[in-house]
């Protein structure tokens, strides 16, 4: 699916959806590029968790067909991501209520080395079914 252009700051870092999808998950990647990097030469903290709310959202959308604005995010980061590595963030649905959607998404580089692991609420805004 070619996102390019929905979301600008998602361009700037070099989001994208990847090329499968595991049943019940769906999983977007990033480059560790220099725009990622913080003054450590490792992925910034920001761009981890614009990840994790730009993958749970269209996992949202594309797991549920319903999509909607954040509520919260809760980032746990675990190990640094170093420059030159490809992220992979897998996200799952938790539960969808009436108004709310709860998502849990890991993110891995290209290793499998577990970097981070986060939990996003949504406020239901529109349904496509």
């Amino acid at each position: 699916m070619n996102l390019e252009g929905a979301i600008p700051i998602a361009d700037f870092l070099g989001l994208r959806a990847a090329d499968e999808h595991p049943d019940g998950a769906w999983v977007g990647e990033m480059y560790a590029g220099p725009q990622t990097l913080n003054l450590a030469d490792s992925v910034h903290g920001g761009a981890t968790a614009t990840m994790i709310d730009w993958v749970a959202g269209w996992g949202a959308l594309h797991l549920t067909g319903c999509a909607g604005s954040t509520t919260d995010v809760f980032v746990r980061y675990l190990a640094p991501a170093r420059e030159g590595s490809t992220l992979r963030a897998t996200t799952t649905v938790d539960r969808v209520g009436a108004t709310t959607i709860a998502l849990s998404v890991r993110v891995s580089d290209d290793t499998g080395r577990l970097i981070a692991v986060g939990n996003i609420g949504y406020t239901i805004t529109y349904r496509t079914q």
